[in-house]
């Protein structure tokens, strides 16, 4: 569709937005969880609307972005009344 290369389209986008186009993706997957969770959403719908392999997975790469399980994250948007 660009007429380039998958490996030229890949060094274009990392040196326009500084990152690789599955880190860009897992962001933008990690920004809508946020909002899904501080809706109240449950955890594993969540996984499910943006397409995680499984529910393990979802919550994996959930903590290592913000060092919180999803579950922890919800509780605490939930608690403190800011819905994050």
């Amino acid at each position: 569709m660009c007429q380039i290369s998958r490996r030229q389209l890949r060094r274009q986008f990392r040196n326009a937005l500084n990152c690789s186009p599955q880190e860009w993706l897992d962001d933008l997957r990690m920004r809508e969880a946020e909002l899904m969770l501080a809706c109240n959403k449950q955890v594993k719908e969540v996984a499910v609307d943006l397409k995680f392999k499984n529910l393990p997975h979802f919550c994996r790469a959930f903590k290592a972005d913000h060092r919180l399980t999803p579950s922890t994250f919800r509780a605490l948007g939930e608690s403190d009344g800011s819905g994050i």
